[in-house]
């Protein structure tokens, strides 16, 4: 019975318990929203100051154009995952480093036309943030990094030995790995308490779910001890009536009336015994459930058959 128990409470947790951690998460969603959204403001930034130069409806405008749309076609393919919440993510890193080197080549290709167009880096870094694992991150973060120096002037400054505008610039440029880190661990932490608490309100709806069977558990083995206690009682009983029928048979012609008493006392102890065994006393004994203190005499009475009457053993 316990291993019937044990096997169905196990299926019921295979079968109710989320995985602890989704790879497709919430913030991971909402992160791919607001990349989309940024894009669309950098690109279109990016083109419009790009018209504003040499025009859109021309050769050079068209070949950005296509550009911008690739770059844009490689980012939400990406993602693509994560907004249709499929198994996909993360993607193999080997997979991510192609997307990043495509839309680098792409990026390259946009920054001649507007200096906008250097902020697209920065979506790249928010793919590596919520895509590749940490300890990861220092390959395509350092390329990225190191070209998106160029765009806002680092190099010039060095160049010129403008220390001071190059420090901060330098700061800027460091602190975005420290800001995109801050980011990855806080969702990160969120996510697992977000698990924790869904492991464990599955736990308590299966603890709620397995206390009923439990306690059948419990009184079905509180009346196999009551059987099993019975039974010994049985047992004692029987050969305490094979005993006194020995003795009956050897007085029944030498003092009759003695034997009868002892067939007297005989049938009266098989009567209580009757009467023990009666399904409707099971039911009362459970009813009236008798405090521990008062349980010594049934008890007593059940294990050591009622000794006979003194002239009984003559």
């Amino acid at each position: 019975m316990q291993k019937k128990i044990w096997r169905s409470t196990t299926l019921l947790q295979k079968r109710h318990d989320p995985s602890p951690i989704t790879r497709h998460s919430s913030w991971r969603r909402h992160f791919a929203i607001f990349w989309d959204a940024f894009l669309t403001v950098v690109i279109g930034a990016g083109l419009f100051d790009a018209a504003q130069r040499s025009g859109l409806w021309n050769a050079r405008g068209l070949w950005m154009l296509l550009l911008a749309l690739a770059f844009l076609i490689a980012h939400r393919w990406l993602w693509a995952p994560v907004r249709h919440a499929s198994d996909e993510w993360p993607p193999l890193y080997r997979d991510l480093l192609v997307v990043l080197a495509v839309e680098f080549v792409l990026v390259l290709a946009l920054l001649p036309a507007s200096a906008w167009f250097a902020l697209l880096l920065l979506a790249m870094l928010g793919q590596i943030t919520a895509a590749a694992p940490i300890c990861r991150w220092w390959l395509p973060g350092s390329v990225i990094l190191l070209t998106l120096a160029g765009p806002i002037g680092l190099y010039d400054a060095l160049a010129t030995q403008r220390w001071g505008t190059a420090t901060g610039l330098m700061a800027i440029i460091a602190w975005l790995p420290v800001l995109f880190l801050y980011i990855r661990l806080f969702f990160d932490e969120r996510e697992e308490r977000a698990a924790l608490e869904r492991d464990l309100h599955a736990a308590h709806a299966e603890i709620e779910r397995v206390t009923p069977l439990l306690r059948r558990l419990d009184a079905l083995q509180s009346r196999e001890q009551a059987l099993a206690d019975m039974r010994d009682g049985m047992h004692h009983t029987l050969a305490y009536i094979n005993l006194h029928l020995d003795t009956v048979r050897q007085q029944r012609h030498d003092d009759p009336a003695t034997a009868d008493m002892t067939l007297a006392a005989l049938h009266e102890l098989v009567q209580q015994r009757l009467q023990e065994m009666a399904p409707d006393s099971d039911e009362r004994t459970e009813s009236a459930s008798p405090e521990p203190h008062e349980q010594v005499a049934p008890s007593s009475k059940t294990n050591e058959p009622p000794e006979p009457m003194t002239g009984t053993m003559g």
